[in-house]
């Protein structure tokens, strides 16, 4: 069954180019299309469709209000367009924080000479959001990855079952440390082993869009509002509901991820990790937003070990996305630059469009984005320099994402002896990096995004 698609556009035409972009397959049926936000929420109820396409920058209602009666009255997959700048970036991200799902850079050009790679990004995003009662979803490819946060999410997931082709090559750099890394990538690739089948995503059930809309929409999914100040961590007990004192509020905590964690977790085992990790890397992608802030909001200012985080997003986009952490969060968040110093207490964002790795004296470096890496920032790039600076004392987390990017670093890591962390599919809202991860048997613990804070704080703070 074709997947049901509403249009949300002012403009005549950007509706009739994606109309035509869509009837090229029969993969979707456009069943509407709305001029500006309150004809968008109308025909939502009107109309359900499995998914909606949303502009920004509309008359009589705008897309984030949109964005915010759908999600309120008929919880529905929406992907916004962008322009990429750093003022869009910012509302983009607001549209996120409403509930939209994903985003896609409004680019007029290749929109009029219908593109063939808008419109595999297009489907691929689309097909990975909509029509999710299906027990196999068709797989998705995630081929604009510079390009893809994503949302709230404390939610079941889809599964990706994304590959990619696309091999870590040389980094534009004259530097041994430039090229040993991606080749090693390349190196581990090549390896093949017994379960290499299994290594890679499968075709999963998944829950419906509306239930997972819901869960996500929840009070206790949405982060505060203002930065909070506080050098040591919280105690937070094992129960459904806590006084959270910082603003007076109820927070409330459900224990199902908990213990779905939990039970994974002391199946794979633990590792003990004070005084033996330098710094902590968190590779994500689509729904990293959201997840990203779930984790780091928790942690006191004096969190004691250099975070560094990779998130792929556009260049425009990473800066704006470091501030808004920043505002939210107890430790410092910005977006890296080439020479910053790994310090306590601070996380350093990865800029889009670009690579981060870590040389010999323990800094970062920023580099230019090579065309042959399919992920701008790479999460596999990232992790190998840090296999080879640190050795052992890394952990490595990966989260939410489309994909497998973070696999192959990951290796690299274990081969080293560090430590890795995979977010669990029931908090995933794309569950296929960890998957990824977790399917080569590269993961030493499978933790639910509700329990990872927690776990840091415990681990280095207690």
């Amino acid at each position: 069954m074709a997947i049901k698609v509403l249009i949300v556009d002012d403009s005549g035409f950007f509706r009739r180019r994606l109309k035509e972009i869509f009837s090229t397959t029969r993969q979707f049926e456009i069943v509407g299309m709305a001029e500006n936000g309150r004809d968008a929420v109308d025909k939502t109820l009107q109309l359900s469709p499995d998914v909606i396409t949303m502009d920004y920058e509309m008359p009589v209602m705008d897309g984030i209000s949109a964005v915010k009666e759908i999600m309120s009255k008929k919880p529905t997959p929406i992907l916004m367009f962008s322009s990429l700048t750093y003022e869009s970036a910012k509302i983009t991200l607001d549209a996120l924080q409403a509930g939209a799902v994903d985003f896609l850079p409004k680019n007029f050009e290749e929109i009029s000479r219908n593109s063939s790679k808008l419109r595999r990004s297009l489907f691929n995003k689309l097909k990975a959001v909509a029509k999710s009662s299906k027990s196999t979803p068709s797989p998705v490819e995630d081929t604009n990855s510079s390009a893809n946060p994503v949302r709230s999410s404390l939610s079941r997931p889809l599964k990706s079952t994304a590959k990619s082709d696309t091999v870590p090559t040389k980094i534009s750099s004259n530097s041994a440390l430039d090229q040993e890394i991606p080749q090693r990538l390349t190196n581990v690739r090549k390896q093949k082993v017994a379960s290499s089948d299994n290594s890679l995503p499968t075709k999963p059930s998944v829950s419906t869009s509306a239930e997972r809309l819901r869960r996500i929409q929840s009070p206790q999914n949405q982060p505060s509002s203002g930065k909070k100040n506080s050098t040591q961590p919280e105690m937070r007990r094992d129960t459904t509901q806590q006084l959270d004192k910082t603003n007076g509020k109820q927070k409330h905590f459900t224990d199902v991820n908990k213990s779905l964690s939990i039970s994974k977790s002391s199946k794979l085992g633990r590792k003990a990790l004070r005084g033996r990790c330098d710094v902590i890397i968190i590779g994500t992608s689509t729904g990293g937003p959201a997840a990203l802030t779930s984790v780091l909001t928790e942690l006191p200012s004096n969190f004691p070990i250099p975070i560094v985080l990779v998130q792929h997003m556009p260049g425009n986009f990473t800066k704006a996305f470091a501030e808004r952490l920043d505002s939210l969060c107890h430790i410092k968040i910005r977006e890296a630059k080439n020479g910053d110093s790994l310090d306590r207490g601070v996380a350093l964002l990865a800029p889009g469009g670009m690579q981060l790795m870590i040389d010999k004296q323990k800094r970062v470096r920023v580099l230019p984005g090579d065309n042959r890496v399919n992920y701008k920032p790479c999460v596999d790039i990232t992790f190998g320099s840090a296999a080879n600076i640190f050795g052992s004392n890394v952990l490595g987390m990966v989260l939410t994402g489309m994909g497998s990017d973070g696999r192959d670093g990951s290796r690299l890591l274990k081969n080293r002896g560090a430590t890795i962390w995979a977010q669990d599919e029931a908090s995933c809202l794309i569950y296929g990096m960890p998957m990824a991860v977790v399917n080569a048997n590269l993961a030493d613990e499978v933790i639910g995004l509700s329990e990872m804070a927690d776990r840091l704080i415990g681990e280095f703070c207690r």
